[in-house]
């Protein structure tokens, strides 16, 4: 491992503009805080640094791995070969602007780097009056990781307020994606061409900013109240089978509380892992096959996991 990393790291330093990290543990990069190193860990300046970095990987036969912010991403203990990018620093918004006079439910457009926060695009929209994000207050990590996943609360997801995305493909080629060529359904997000979403444009509507705060709030403290804040946690684990909760079926099994080594199974949310404590990732892997074979046994039902599983065992 240590010779991949100084291999890489002397390639890539006179190349690109952005932050370069050898031999970077993961843990502090994903939100279960577990997981091993990146050869290397590569934060693209901007959108045309990606692309740089993204070429140069490919003429040198460097594997690549493209994350967010971590937070609905689970790495194997053992880490990741090649180059790692991370797209946090891409962090972006513009537009948003209301026109004057503008009445109630007038369209308004806006565009985010998709390594911004998805926070940070709620906070952006409180202010002005701008409705149609106030469901997502909670939900952690960036603007193209939701627009992968077609993250999704309370009835609404990502998928009704995208008009485009901007994808960057592994080759270091960007297209522009009109919302029409997006197929979304549930906690998943299909593109005609694979691709890394770089960047995109929503949809708000005019509203008051009493009524969008307030739905903020409630939304925010709604979130708060199911889902255990203060611990290292990835959201939902599982996807919610057809007509049934992923978390009352695992709760109905009698795993809440659960452990295995530092992970447990929430006892406020039987949905969520938690890492209670050095968590690694197999541990979290582990009482995720657990409640997988269980659910299976007593209901006849086989859970598919939200998170994705990267990386090599130890």
């Amino acid at each position: 491992m240590a010779s991949a990393h100084r291999r890489l790291e002397p390639l890539f330093r006179p190349a690109v503009r952005g932050r370069l990290f050898p031999d970077e543990s993961l843990r502090a990069h994903t939100s279960f805080r577990a997981g091993g190193p990146a050869d290397l860990l590569f934060f693209p300046a901007d959108p045309a640094d990606l692309r740089s970095g993204l070429r140069l990987a490919r003429a040198h036969g460097v594997p690549v791995f493209v994350m967010g912010r971590g937070t609905n991403l689970l790495v194997r203990d053992g880490g990741i070969r090649g180059l790692v990018v991370n797209l946090g620093d891409l962090n972006r918004i513009e537009g948003g602007e209301i026109p004057h006079h503008a009445p109630l439910g007038t369209p308004v457009s806006l565009s985010a780097l998709g390594g911004t926060p998805l926070s940070r695009v709620i906070n952006f929209a409180v202010r002005p009056g701008l409705s149609g994000l106030e469901w997502a207050s909670g939900i952690p990590g960036s603007v193209g990781g939701a627009i992968a996943m077609n993250a999704g609360a309370h009835g609404h997801s990502m998928g009704e307020l995208v008009r485009w995305a901007d994808l960057v493909d592994a080759e270091g080629n960007e297209e522009r994606v009109p919302s029409d060529r997006i197929r979304f359904s549930y906690r998943s997000t299909r593109f005609e061409h694979p691709g890394f979403v770089v960047a995109a444009g929503l949809e708000l509507r005019v509203r008051s900013e009493q009524e969008v705060l307030e739905e903020t709030k409630r939304c925010l403290e709604e979130h708060k109240r199911r889902l255990p804040f203060g611990w290292a946690n990835a959201g939902s684990v599982f996807k919610n089978p057809p007509g049934d909760s992923a978390g009352r079926l695992i709760e109905a099994a009698g795993l809440k509380g659960v452990r295995v080594g530092g992970a447990e199974v929430s006892v406020k949310h039987a949905n969520v892992i938690v890492n209670i404590g050095q968590a690694t990732a197999a541990d979290i892997q582990g009482l995720m096959d657990t409640i997988i074979a269980r659910v299976q046994q007593d209901f006849g039902v086989r859970l598919e996991s939200e998170i994705q599983i990267v990386g090599e065992d130890r």
